[in-house]
């Protein structure tokens, strides 16, 4: 039985005669379907992209462009787009239609630098990975490990239990939390008091009352040093650093536009909030979860 040909092929063909005659139906109507995912994100902006200003040599078979910063959009486009339609025939290898894809996708975005907060969304509206978000600048934040997750689960599990009675919420990565125009973060928990808070939207909050992050090992100084300008500058009033390097708990109280100590709380101790009157974390517990299963 003949595989029926693609409608956006004879589309693409019919607008250019001639242009495309060196590439078969197959690839031809995977490099259409690419062009329409590129498309759904420029509009997604509200301004004009400029033009990318890196030069942009033609890499090897499997290289990857060195000009250009690093960014995440290559992979986050190979894992949003892994299924051909089944109008296409199976004579291209699934791997070489990606890596076209791939390339394309990497060509018809926006580059580093020209992201607006829209396309953001977007982005992170359609892909599972952790991105973050600063002034046009896409970060992609490292898989966690299973001790990063025990550990967050255990002080989940706490703030949920306080917070639940009294009318609080607590939510657990990946929501998307506004700093300011240009600028989203994903912390690994962040909680309000109130439930009602207007702060606390669907797609993304507009602020918290806490957040928390547990240190990650590929770059300490992200949640150490970065985060807490970042959360600062967004006016968060309270934030929590657990590191299971040292299995320490720095709690952090917002005085002006800066954070001070409220304490570095460690193996035996135990750490309070200020915000949260009553609250208490074992931290030998809390760094304990990974071993126990707690």
């Amino acid at each position: 039985m003949a595989v029926p040909l693609d409608p956006g092929v004879a589309v693409l063909r019919a607008q250019s005669p001639g242009a495309y005659d060196d590439l078969d139906d197959d690839t031809l109507a995977w490099q259409g379907r690419a062009r329409a995912v590129a498309t759904q994100v420029r509009a997604a902006s509200p301004r004009p992209m400029p033009s990318d200003p890196h030069p942009r040599p033609q890499p090897g078979a499997g290289e990857k462009c060195g000009a250009c910063p690093p960014h995440p959009k290559r992979a986050t486009m190979k894992a949003m787009i892994t299924t051909a339609p089944e109008t296409i025939s199976p004579a291209v290898p699934a791997s070489s239609r990606q890596d076209a894809l791939a390339s394309l996708l990497c060509d018809l975005l926006p580059s580093q630098g020209s992201w607006s907060d829209d396309a953001y969304l977007w982005l992170t509206d359609h892909t599972s990975r952790l991105i973050e978000f600063t002034d046009g600048h896409l970060q992609e934040l490292p898989m966690p490990t299973f001790t990063h997750q025990a550990v967050l689960a255990f002080l989940y599990r706490l703030f949920h239990d306080y917070l639940e009675p009294r009318g609080g919420v607590v939510i657990f990565s990946a929501l998307r939390m506004r700093i300011r125009e240009g600028k989203f973060r994903e912390p690994d928990l962040l909680m309000l008091r109130d439930r009602s808070d207007p702060r606390c939207q669907d797609r993304y909050w507009l602020g918290a009352d806490l957040v928390v992050e547990v240190v990650s090992p590929d770059d300490p100084d992200r949640d150490l040093v970065e985060k807490r300008a970042d959360y600062a500058e967004g006016g968060i009033p309270e934030y929590w650093i657990a590191d299971p390097r040292d299995e320490t708990i720095t709690v952090l109280a917002l005085a002006g536009d800066e954070y001070v100590e409220h304490g570095v709380f460690g193996r035996g101790g135990t750490a309070t909030s200020p915000l949260l009157e009553g609250f208490v974390a074992d931290v030998s517990a809390v760094f304990d979860a990974p071993k126990s299963g707690a």
